[in-house]
């Protein structure tokens, strides 16, 4: 679904773009999340690795829980960074995937056109749907596999007819030929971009809702939703008022729909964006997205309809469930013409009007009955939710982006959250980052992240949260994340005995994994639960000192100590650092067009006041997963190698100090996190500001190499234009086990302008050469 240009021209204050305050500056104005379902090998994986990466393969690969990817697309010249997740198929994953629904804004459900179960099964998601009340969610059905004409079993007209009794869009792919697949997440993406620029406030927070005063050639823009069943006129009744028209023949919409039209009340003129929705009850659910922002709603019902009629009290509930409190609201019975067939006692429907205190009126978009009638009294609502000072034009302010204003922290802090399952780790991240809290219960999977930049002390300080899995069968996992941890947060549950019981336990797991000056402080979570509390004040506080443990008592709730709880343990961990993080004082070389040379190249001196070094170097290491990122940096910065492999968890970095020519150079190493599942966090966050990139792979493994280009692109969209690059090919030490012969890898490099090296960081072999190199790649001319 797309705006129309008129309406798409609007921008009100609640329209501006939404920016993603976690990093420092936002490369993109909407962040989505898409879930991908539909039954096991219908395609959804191959759908997803055509859209991102331009691949196919024939063969199956079964998604496990879940995987997901990025990719970045512009809608109506906005750019949109689009976090598909591809959900398991098979039943046994279903209670795994549905913790995924989670903040969901999209979602595309696939039938494989050869698969006649497929179809039959999306009604299931339509039920998971409702029970995870993904009310905010719009949905495209996709029918996979439409190149096998011959293996076909599902007609076109059999699925037109599904989709026209879901009142969803529907769009045949093949991922294999690449058909269509760029136009689907073009339109999920489209469907959710207008229900947001359309919203005005979230439901949740329901405050009053006033129409948007513009200066255009109206004083007011007011969003009208047209609700009620299937078949009972809405778009008739549309029709009518926007553009006096009439079909006899029955269409059912697709989704939504809408016109504009403009009324005028007392020397006021007020520009309505009609709403027309689905009225399936199938996806009544998915409908609703729609409620966001609305000041007005017309709910319709037939008067030959009784089961119309009977279904007002739901359409009403689903208002008062997803819309703003102060929306207004006008009852009207359609079809008033066909006085032969009406079932309806009018009488019955004023009575009922009344006690609810909503306007009623009955009409007929056939004969064009009470029609303007019905909008004028809308109009006369919408009026008393005005200001007083009619005259008064309001100004559109305009959201300030306080993300390009937050200044570059003196300190990184890594902390992490541990304790026992439903505690309310997730929760008390949830309040202090994003200051919200969510009663249902959602257990961690292996690792959730989070970061807030704060001032402590005076300082600049920005905080990566790792929230960890409570669960046993994932704590293996966990104890990997300790790993560079400043500080951990070890939660119980004031409520709960065992979560208690089981700190010494978690205490165990720190002493065996984190460092021996990693800081620690206890809170006891749902203080506020007063009345089941298990746990005494005498027993927290014994445990807290033999164990040398801060102690304080927090409500994610209800936002009891969460701040300050934070706050003051961010204060104790700064009190031992004595070192800040580097300050990049600016761009260090200033390049010139890619095929002049180096040596050609204009240079900016940077040197900073402080005398420790006179050139300051922030250098990115990335690449896949496994490739030896971590080792090289070991290798470089501390001479030392470890056989074992683990996983670096976002981003980790090291700081080293060389003499290049006779100058001190400060290297600032981030080594970032291979998997495609912190790719998000760490291109968004950390590429902006780095002066060089040395993207890494491994020589044995085929794969790692084929995806080198993926990574240049990655620079090329979330870095600065001009930044150096050097791409290099680690383990140069296992020659039996070689796939990627060298001049395969020199003639990459080539192919991307950049120099190209070959290391050991096992057996040390070119790592220092490596640096040096980009060293002088960023400083040609010292």
């Amino acid at each position: 679904m797309s705006i129309p240009e008129e309406a798409s021209s609007e921008k009100t204050a609640q329209q501006e773009p939404i920016l993603d305050t976690a990093t420092d500056t936002p490369e993109y104005y909407h962040l989505f999340k898409i879930i991908m379902v539909g039954d096991y090998n219908v395609g959804k994986t191959s759908l997803l690795l055509r859209f991102v990466d331009d691949t196919f393969s024939e063969n199956s690969i079964t998604t496990l829980g879940v995987d997901f990817k990025c990719r970045t697309i512009e809608i109506n010249g906005r750019k949109v960074m689009l976090q598909m997740w591809d959900t398991a198929g098979e039943e046994k994953f279903g209670t795994l995937q549905s913790r995924y629904y989670e903040g969901t804004h999209g979602v595309i459900a696939i039938i494989d056109l050869t698969n006649e179960q497929s179809l039959e099964n999306i009604l299931k998601w339509g039920e998971e749907f409702d029970r995870h009340r993904l009310d905010a969610t719009s949905v495209v059905i996709v029918g996979n596999k439409c190149d096998l004409i011959h293996e076909r079993v599902i007609a076109a007209e059999t699925i037109q007819k599904f989709v026209e009794s879901a009142g969803v869009k529907y769009i045949e792919t093949s991922a294999k030929n690449s058909i269509n697949v760029e136009q689907v997440f073009q339109a999920i993406a489209t469907e959710i971009m207008s229900t947001l620029q359309q919203a005005e406030a979230p439901p949740e927070s329901k405050p009053v809702e006033t129409p948007t005063p513009v200066k255009q050639n109206y004083d007011y823009l007011c969003k009208l939703i047209v609700v009620g069943d299937a078949g009972v006129g809405k778009s008739s009744i549309l029709s009518r008022f926007a553009d006096n028209t009439f079909d006899e023949s029955y269409l059912a919409t697709i989704g939504v729909d809408f016109k504009i039209s403009k009324i005028e009340r007392n020397g006021i003129t007020i520009k309505l964006q009609i709403w027309d929705t689905a009225g399936q009850e199938r996806f009544r659910t998915i409908m609703s997205s729609h409620y966001r922002g609305a000041q007005g709603f017309i709910i319709v019902y037939d008067v030959t309809n009784a089961q119309s009629f009977e279904n007002i009290k739901a359409w009403l509930d689903s208002i008062d469930r997803n819309a703003n409190e102060n929306a207004k609201k006008l009852l009207v019975g359609n079809k008033c013409d066909l006085t032969s067939n009406r079932v309806v006692d009018q009488t019955a429907v004023q009575k009922f009007a009344d006690s609810l205190h909503i306007p009623y009126v009955e009409v007929s978009a056939k004969s064009s009955a009470n029609i303007e009638q019905a909008f004028e009294i809308m109009g006369n609502e919408f009026m008393s939710t005005l200001p007083l000072t009619l005259g008064q034009q309001w100004e559109s302010k305009t959201v300030k982006n306080t993300a390009s204003a937050t200044k570059e922290p003196n300190y990184l802090l890594k902390l992490v959250i541990i304790g026992d399952s439903a505690v309310g780790k997730s929760s008390l991240l949830s309040r202090y980052a994003n200051n919200t809290f969510n009663e249902s219960f959602i257990p961690t999977i292996g690792i959730d992240f989070a970061c807030r930049t704060i001032q402590v002390d005076g300082k600049t300080t920005k905080i990566s949260f790792w929230d960890t899995a409570g669960q046993e069968q994932f704590r293996t996992i966990t104890n990997n994340y300790y790993r560079g941890a400043d500080a951990i947060i070890l939660m119980f549950d004031v409520t709960d005995r065992p979560s208690f019981e089981n700190i010494k336990m978690w205490l165990q797991n720190i002493e065996q994994h984190a460092s021996t000056s990693v800081k620690k402080l206890l809170i006891g979570n749902k203080c506020d639960l007063v009345s089941r509390r298990v746990i005494d004040h005498d027993a927290i506080k014994e445990l807290a000192e033999l164990s040398g443990l801060s102690y304080m008592e927090t409500s994610a709730k209800n936002a009891i100590n969460v701040e300050q709880a934070i706050s003051s343990f961010a204060s104790e961990i700064l009190a031992t650092k004595t070192n800040p993080l580097p300050r990049l004082v600016s761009s260090i070389v200033q390049t010139s067009p890619a095929n002049q040379k180096s040596e050609n190249k204009s240079f900016v001196s940077t040197k900073s006041d402080n005398s420790e070094y006179d050139y300051l170097l922030k250098i990115l290491l990335i690449g896949d997963s496994g490739v030896g990122k971590s080792a090289l940096l070991l290798r470089f910065a501390d001479d030392t190698f470890s056989e074992a492999f683990l996983t670096t968890i976002g981003v980790d970095f090291k700081i080293r100090t060389i003499d290049y020519h006779g100058k001190k150079v400060k290297l600032q190493i981030w080594d970032t996190a291979g998997q495609e599942r912190f790719r998000i966090i760490t291109s968004n966050a950390y590429y902006r500001g780095s002066h060089g990139f040395i993207v890494v792979y491994d020589i044995t493994s085929l794969e790692s190499f084929q995806k080198i280009e993926m990574w240049f692109n990655l620079i090329k969209e979330n870095a600065n234009q001009n930044v150096k690059k050097l791409l290099v090919g680690n383990k140069r030490d296992l020659t039996s086990q070689r796939i990627v012969d060298y001049a395969k890898g020199k003639e990459l490099a080539d192919s991307l302008n950049t120099p190209y090296v070959e290391t050991s960081a096992k057996n040390s072999t070119n790592v220092q050469q490596l640096f040096m190199d980009m060293i002088g790649e960023l400083l040609p001319s010292v």
